[in-house]
C-alpha cells in the first residue's frame, strides 16, 4: 500500500507556512510562550537575552539567544507535544489556551532550532534535547553533549541566581544571517527574518514591553511573576519584574459555574525606576447555559480535530465570555482607552480580512484604560482573528434553525451568540467595578464613560448588546448626582443637569418626579451615559403627568421656568402632542399669579410660549397693572390661550383669531371693568378689529345692546359727552 512520504523539508515547509500565515514576530511570540507557561501551570516565568554560552560544543549554543525559564514540570507527553509538527496536544482540552496557537513552534520565528531542558534531565534523557527540524540536512545541529547540558544548567543557575529547583528552560539561538556568513554556515533558513546580530532584539528593549506583559497576567490561571533578564558584561541583570500579589483573584474560565468576577493589581518594576508602576484590573465572566449553544454543537458540521493517537475529537468549546478592564495612572494629556478582542489572551490588531480588532481613543482623564473582550471564540485560519468578525455583533442569526449550515457559518454563529449574549453585556458591570476599585471621582468616571461612548459610536451594532442587561449612567437624585449601574429593565429618563448645590431643582419644578421615581431612574442628559437612548425616551403620558402637577410658583422664578424649558425642548416628542396640557397649565398659572409677578419672568415664559402654536395663542395688549380686567377676561371659557402681549414669544407671536361668539363673551365680561382709558378702548377695538367682516356684523347684531364705556356729564355742560361705544 502506498503511503505519504514526509521529510524534514516537508516539516520545514509546514513550519514556514504557519509562521507566515499565523504570526508576526516580536511580542506575539512572547505572548505564545506566556500562554504555554500558564497552560503548563507554571507560577513563574523568566525570559531574556544572552550573548551565548561560551565554550559550548554545539555550534549554535554560543550564539546570542533568547531564553524562557518556567517552574512547571516537563512530562514526557509534553516532550511529544514539543516535537510534533501540525498536530497539537490539546485539541479536546477545553481549558488550554495553547490549543488556539502554534505554541512553541512560534519560536522558529526567532531561530532555526531551540533547546529545551528540564531540571530532572539527569534521570530522563528525553527531557533535554534540541529540536532541529532540519534533521539530517544539518546533522551538526542534531546532538547535544552532556557537557552542553551541564553548561545550560549552569546558565540557568546564573540567570535565576540559583533559584532553579524545578526549572524548565527553552533556549533559542537567534537567527542571524551575518553571524552564519561569518562562520560560513549554510544560509538556508526556515524563514527570511530579521538579522539579530549580537544585539538585543528591539521587541525586548521596547519600553512598552512591561506594560504589554502586565496586561496578560490577570488573564492567566496560575502565572504570578514574569521577569525580563538581560546579560550585560559578565552578569545577568533584571530589567523588568511583573508580579501579582497572592491575594489577587483571577478568572475561573471554563471551571466557572454561572458567573464570576475578579480583581486586583499588577506591579511593574523596571530597571532604574524609583517607584513601581501599578495597573489595576477587574473582570467579569460568565459561562452561559442557554439552549442555542447546545443546538449549535449538535450540528453534524461541528468542528473536530485529530490527536496524535489518531483519535477524532469534537471541539470542546464552551460558551465562556468575559470582560476585563485595566487602569493605570498616566501623566496629564497621555490618557487613552484601548479596546481589543481576545480568546483568553488578546488577539492581533487585525484579523486576516484586515478588520480592526483593537481600537484606541484619547481620553481627558488621569488614567489610561484597556478593555479586553474575551470569548471562547473560533479563530480564523491565520489564528490572529475571530472567525466572522464582520458579523460578530449582527442583530439577527446567520442562518435559520431548520437549515444545515456549513462549518464556517456554524462557527460564526457560535461566535455571534457568544459575543452578543455573553461578552458585550458584561461591559457596564466591569466598568462599574473598576471605578469602585480605583475610587474614581466623577470627572474620571465621565472621562472613561466618554471613551466607551466613542467606542460604541465607532461600532454601531455594539450599543444594543452592551446595554442588554445593565446601564452605566449618571443618576440625578434630590441629594445630587452619582454614577451607578442600573438594571436595563428599569426605565431611565434624561433630565437637564442642575447647578451645583441645587440638586433638588428637578423635583421643585416637576413634583410628579417623586411618584414616577418609584419605577424610573433619572439621569443627567449632559453626561456620557452608557444606555440605550431608543428605549429611554420620555413617553407622552409621562410628560402629561409632569405638566399636570407643576405648581404655579415655577413661573415666578426664571431659573425654574428655564429648567422646564430645557426639558421640554430636549424631548423627542413634538410639542403639539402636549400643547393642550401646557395651555391648561398656563391658564391656571395666569389665574393664580398676578401679572406684575409674571412680568418679572417674561423672557422665560415667552420662551415657553414658543412650544404652543401661534395659531393656538391669542395675544392681547393688556397692561400688567390691569389685574382685575385680566381676571375678568380669564373667566371666559375658550379653546385658545389668551396671552398678555408682554408674555408672548416675540419671534413667533400669537396669530390665533377668535369668532364673534368668543369676542362677544369677552366684551360682556369687560363691561364690569369699563373704563374711559385709551388702553381700555384700544383693547376693545383690537378685539373687534381682528374679526372678519361677517363675524363683526354678526357681533353687532347679537350684542346690539352691549355698552362697555361709562358716560358722564361734565360740569356746566348742557349735553352728555359721548364717551360710549355703542354697537348699534
Amino acid at each position: 500500500m502506498a503511503k505519504a512520504h514526509s521529510t524534514p523539508l516537508n516539516d520545514i515547509a509546514i513550519i514556514a507556512a504557519n509562521l507566515k500565515d499565523r504570526y508576526k514576530n516580536g511580542f506575539p511570540v512572547l505572548k505564545e510562550i506566556v500562554q504555554n507557561a500558564d497552560d503548563a501551570q507554571a507560577s513563574s516565568l523568566i525570559f531574556g537575552w544572552s550573548p551565548g554560552i561560551a565554550g559550548s560544543d554545539h555550534p549554535l549554543l554560543g550564539d546570542p539567544a533568547l531564553f524562557f525559564i518556567n517552574n512547571a514540570p516537563l512530562t514526557l507527553e509534553d516532550v511529544e507535544g514539543i516535537l510534533s509538527i501540525g498536530i497539537g496536544t490539546k485539541p479536546g482540552d477545553e481549558n488550554a489556551v495553547g490549543k488556539f496557537g502554534l505554541g512553541m513552534k512560534s519560536l522558529f520565528h526567532l531561530g532555526e532550532v531551540f533547546f529545551y531542558q528540564s531540571f530532572d534531565w539527569h534521570t530522563a534523557s528525553a527531557k533535554s534535547d534540541v529540536f532541529n527540524p532540519w534533521d539530517s540536512y544539518r546533522s551538526a545541529w542534531a546532538e547535544v553533549s552532556v557537557q552542553d547540558k551541564v553548561r545550560l544548567e549552569d546558565e540557568v543557575r546564573a540567570i535565576t541566581q540559583n533559584e532553579c529547583d524545578g526549572y524548565f528552560v527553552v533556549w533559542v539561538p537567534l537567527r542571524s544571517e551575518s553571524i552564519y556568513q561569518a562562520r560560513q554556515d549554510d544560509e538556508n533558513f526556515i524563514i527570511v527574518g530579521e538579522d539579530y546580530r549580537y544585539e538585543v532584539p528591539d521587541f525586548i528593549t521596547d519600553r512598552r514591553l512591561g506594560d504589554k506583559l502586565a496586561s496578560l497576567l490577570p488573564l492567566m490561571k496560575t502565572l504570578q511573576d514574569i521577569e525580563l533578564v538581560v546579560k550585560t558584561g559578565q552578569e545577568y541583570q533584571r530589567q523588568i519584574h511583573i508580579s501579582l500579589p497572592e491575594k489577587a483573584t483571577r478568572p475561573l474560565f471554563t471551571r466557572l459555574d454561572g458567573a464570576g468576577e475578579w480583581q486586583g493589581h499588577i506591579t511593574v518594576h523596571g530597571i532604574g525606576s524609583q517607584s513601581s508602576q501599578q495597573k489595576f484590573y477587574v473582570g467579569h465572566e460568565v459561562l452561559l447555559n442557554t439552549p442555542e449553544f447546545s443546538a449549535l454543537k449538535s450540528h453534524r458540521t461541528w468542528p473536530f480535530s485529530y490527536s496524535r493517537e489518531g483519535k477524532k475529537t469534537a471541539d470542546k468549546a464552551l460558551p465562556h465570555a468575559a470582560v476585563m478592564m485595566l487602569a493605570e495612572k498616566v501623566p496629564e494629556g497621555e490618557a487613552t482607552l484601548t479596546v481589543e478582542w481576545a480568546v483568553f489572551l488578546p488577539l492581533g490588531e487585525q484579523d486576516t480580512a484586515q478588520h480592526a480588532q483593537k481600537q484606541t481613543f484619547p481620553l481627558s482623564g488621569q488614567y489610561s484604560y484597556q478593555i479586553i473582550l474575551h470569548g471562547y471564540f473560533f479563530i480564523d485560519a491565520g489564528r490572529v482573528g475571530i472567525q466572522g468578525l464582520a458579523t460578530l455583533t449582527s442583530p439577527t442569526p446567520l442562518f435559520n434553525a431548520p437549515d444545515s449550515p456549513g462549518q464556517e457559518q456554524l462557527v460564526q454563529e457560535w461566535n455571534r451568540c457568544l459575543a452578543t449574549q455573553g461578552t458585550l453585556p458584561l461591559l457596564p458591570k466591569a466598568l462599574a467595578s473598576l471605578m469602585s476599585l480605583i475610587h474614581a471621582g466623577d470627572a474620571e468616571k465621565a472621562a472613561i464613560s466618554d471613551g466607551v461612548r466613542r467606542a460604541l459610536r465607532n461600532n454601531n451594532a455594539w450599543l444594543h448588546w452592551v446595554t442588554l442587561y445593565h446601564l452605566w449612567v449618571c443618576e440625578l437624585t434630590r441629594d445630587g448626582s452619582q454614577w451607578c449601574l442600573v438594571d436595563a429593565n428599569t426605565p431611565v429618563r434624561l433630565l437637564p443637569a442642575t447647578p451645583s448645590g441645587e440638586a433638588h431643582r428637578p423635583w421643585e419644578v416637576l413634583p410628579a418626579l417623586e411618584s414616577l421615581g418609584v419605577t424610573h431612574r433619572f439621569i443627567d442628559g449632559t453626561q456620557p451615559n452608557i444606555y440605550n437612548e431608543f428605549k429611554s425616551k420620555w413617553q407622552l403620558s409621562e410628560i402629561q403627568a409632569l405638566l399636570q402637577a407643576i405648581p404655579s410658583m415655577v413661573f415666578t422664578a426664571p431659573k425654574l421656568t428655564n429648567y422646564l424649558n430645557q426639558l421640554l425642548k430636549a424631548l423627542p416628542i413634538a410639542s403639539d402632542n402636549y400643547s393642550r396640557d401646557l395651555m391648561s397649565l398656563l391658564r391656571k398659572t395666569f389665574s393664580d399669579v398676578p401679572l406684575v409677578e409674571l412680568s418679572r419672568n417674561q423672557t422665560a415664559i415667552g420662551e415657553l410660549m414658543a412650544l404652543i402654536r401661534p395659531t393656538w395663542r391669542y395675544r392681547i395688549a393688556i397692561d400688567r397693572q390691569e389685574q382685575a380686567l385680566w381676571e375678568t377676561l380669564g373667566r371666559t371659557v375658550m379653546d385658545t390661550l389668551l396671552v398678555p402681549a408682554f408674555l408672548d414669544n416675540s419671534k413667533e407671536p400669537a396669530s390665533a383669531s377668535l369668532n364673534w361668539e368668543t369676542v362677544g363673551s369677552l366684551l360682556q365680561a369687560m363691561q364690569a371693568q369699563a373704563s374711559a382709558s385709551d388702553d381700555f378702548e384700544k383693547l376693545v377695538r383690537d378685539f373687534i378689529g381682528k374679526l372678519s367682516a361677517p363675524d363683526r356684523l354678526e357681533l353687532y347684531r347679537r350684542f346690539d345692546t352691549l355698552k362697555i364705556f361709562k358716560v358722564s356729564q361734565p360740569a356746566g355742560a348742557h349735553t352728555l359727552k359721548r364717551a360710549v361705544i355703542c354697537l348699534t
